[in-house]
């Protein structure tokens, strides 16, 4: 069979850089199945995503909690403090 990687979000934080300002902390699992057997352990990784960051590629909650987070307000305050 051919090895399929899956990549999960297990925990998305919201995390107060400065005040009045925030990003987000995205922490994802990545592991490797052949079929229905997983290959070795599961690797983690941490992104972390700002009010200019670009949300395309982001999975849906992430973006949900993006879109609610970061207002007018809040990129204008992010912007301002760049």
């Amino acid at each position: 069979m051919a090895l399929k990687r899956k990549e999960k979000v297990y925990s998305v934080e919201v995390v107060n850089a400065q005040q009045g300002s925030y990003i987000i902390e995205v922490k994802t699992s990545t592991t490797v199945w052949d079929g229905d057997n997983q290959v070795g352990g599961a690797s983690f990784s941490t992104h972390f995503i700002n009010p200019e960051t670009d949300l395309s590629s982001e999975d849906a909650i992430v973006k949900k909690i993006a879109e609610a987070l970061f207002d007018e307000d809040v990129k204008k305050s992010y912007k301002d403090k760049k």
